[in-house]
């Protein structure tokens, strides 16, 4: 019961660590890139078209596709343009309706800031799966190398992208099958449906790791 009871405090501890950081990084970004920036993400469309589809309009509609294309244009884009309408899965309306349902200034700043921490904090992730022991230093600079290295790392965030949110959900469903917790790989692949269409053959591979393993309930749920 002691042992239950430590591991739990240590769990909350880490989730209030998480909430603290990711508050910290959405703030942040409010006033350094969502003041400038407004509704130029990759982020705006889904929320606009979530919330339509939550208001029982066709998010996929040319109505709605317009609407989106004034606020961040200005006017509608023309059919040589790259068009901006609502794309993925509606799913994604459910999957994330706590971000559809607030504000959007609120929304796309806790969102840019999830996707930062994210960053930050799959490297670490995949370094504790592989079990390597890294010094201090290198330790540091694999972190940073891999958010700030490249430039597509760093464009996911400042353009609201969902990759980082899917990568952190492959992470998440592998940590579940390394301490055997089938609910986190359950979450896991839930978080992947956001961008199924970009996760299908890392998605194939855990489940058919789940079927050898004769974790049959993972695959079917």
């Amino acid at each position: 019961m002691a042992r239950w009871d430590k591991q739990v405090k240590t769990y909350f501890y880490l989730f209030a660590v998480f909430i603290i950081f990711w508050i910290l990084l959405s703030i942040a970004t409010y006033f350094l890139l969502v003041r400038f920036r407004q509704h130029l993400t990759d982020f705006y469309p889904r929320w606009e078209g979530s919330r339509a589809a939550l208001a029982g309009e066709n998010p996929y509609s040319p109505e709605v596709s317009w609407r989106i294309q004034k606020t961040m244009f200005g006017r509608r884009q023309e059919s040589y343009e790259i068009m901006q309408h609502y794309t993925y899965p509606a799913t994604i309306t459910w999957l994330l309706i706590p971000f559809w349902i607030l504000p959007y200034p609120i929304a796309v700043s806790l969102w840019q800031g999830l996707q930062l921490l994210l960053l930050l904090l799959s490297p670490v992730g995949v370094v504790l799966l592989l079990r390597w022991k890294l010094r201090g230093t290198v330790f540091f600079f694999l972190v940073f190398l891999s958010v700030f290295g490249f430039r597509y790392p760093i464009n996911t965030y400042v353009l609201g992208q969902f990759i980082p949110f899917v990568l952190a959900s492959i992470i998440l469903a592998w940590c579940g099958m390394a301490i055997n917790k089938p609910v986190i790989i359950y979450l896991g692949l839930l978080g992947l449906l956001v961008r199924p269409e970009v996760v299908a053959i890392p998605m194939v591979i855990l489940l058919l790791h789940n079927w050898v393993e004769r974790k049959r309930g993972v695959v079917a749920a």
